[in-house]
């Protein structure tokens, strides 16, 4: 009698023999590849959706590495100020006082500059030393130092960091950052205007990431500068930023990102619209680009 081991070594013999036979072999791999591909797909297990979402993501670093083009040369240039160590230890800690980043803004207009962005935030007010002496006398007894109370009135406009940031921004168009919160419920600052305006039953249709609150700026520098767009980027599982939203919802309006709020600027556009697509087995339509002008 034959042991349960031979008789298995036999069965995979002769399957081997029969697949063997002609072009057999290459068919019955070609048919499991392709069957433990959809079973990969449409599994739900994390494991393996991780698994293939990593190896997308190294097949798409690679080809960006060996077969992208260089971009064509082109006629607009894109300038980065970066704040780095040497700026800081030459300025001093961030952040840098809001008087000095109006002067930052000047000396790029005077070079040329179209259309500035700041990616980062101006959610309080700057501190005014010269106002917060003047509430502590008011809030005391002034005594011999009450004839300073009108001067100090004075010298807090003058000093008012914000206010002249604000100015600075009344000669060229600036864009300035806001951050949304896809989880937290929070009004914080100033939001911009939005980009496009939607109705309820198509913003309930889009398949794009609704946000719960924002992180705007004070009112004094929103309203002063030409637009606003948030900074905010998703990275993929491997914390990577690979792709960058051109916009988010929040509510039933559609914001724009920094750069594109800042081309809208640079062209001189108003007019944006959706390029929508339906999304195949839903009721949902996804958005595949947008139109400028």
């Amino acid at each position: 009698m034959m042991g349960v081991p031979s008789v298995i070594a036999k069965i995979l013999k002769k399957i081997k023999v029969e697949l063997l036979k002609g072009s057999r072999l290459p068919v019955f791999l070609g048919l499991m590849g392709t069957v433990l591909t959809i079973i990969m797909y449409v599994s739900n297990q994390p494991v393996i959706s991780n698994t293939l979402a990593r190896m997308d993501n190294m097949i798409y670093d690679q080809r960006f590495e060996f077969m992208l083009e260089p971009p064509a040369g082109s006629e607009h240039s894109i300038v980065i100020i970066d704040v780095d160590q040497k700026s800081l230890a030459q300025i001093g800690q961030w952040p840098w006082s809001r008087r000095l980043l109006g002067q930052l803004v000047e000396q790029l207009t005077n070079h040329g500059a179209l259309v500035v962005g700041c990616d980062f935030l101006f959610p309080e007010h700057e501190r005014n030393a010269t106002g917060q002496l003047r509430q502590a006398l008011e809030a005391g007894s002034a005594g011999e130092f009450a004839d300073l109370l009108p001067r100090l009135t004075d010298l807090q406009t003058v000093l008012d960091g914000d206010r002249a940031f604000a100015e600075s921004m009344a000669f060229t168009d600036v864009v300035l950052g806001f951050s949304f919160k896809p989880n937290e419920v929070l009004e914080y600052g100033t939001l911009p205007e939005p980009i496009i305006g939607i109705d309820e039953e198509l913003a309930n249709s889009l398949a794009i990431a609704n946000m719960q609150g924002y992180e705007g700026n004070v009112d004094i520098l929103q309203t002063a500068a030409r637009g606003g767009g948030f900074i905010d980027n998703l990275p993929d599982i491997d914390g990577m930023i690979r792709r960058s939203p051109l916009i988010f919802r929040y509510k039933n309006n559609l914001y724009p990102s920094l750069a594109l709020d800042m081309a809208r600027l640079y062209y001189f556009e108003e007019n944006f619209s959706l390029v929508t697509e339906p999304v195949p087995g839903t009721a949902r339509r996804e958005i595949t680009g947008i139109k400028m002008g």
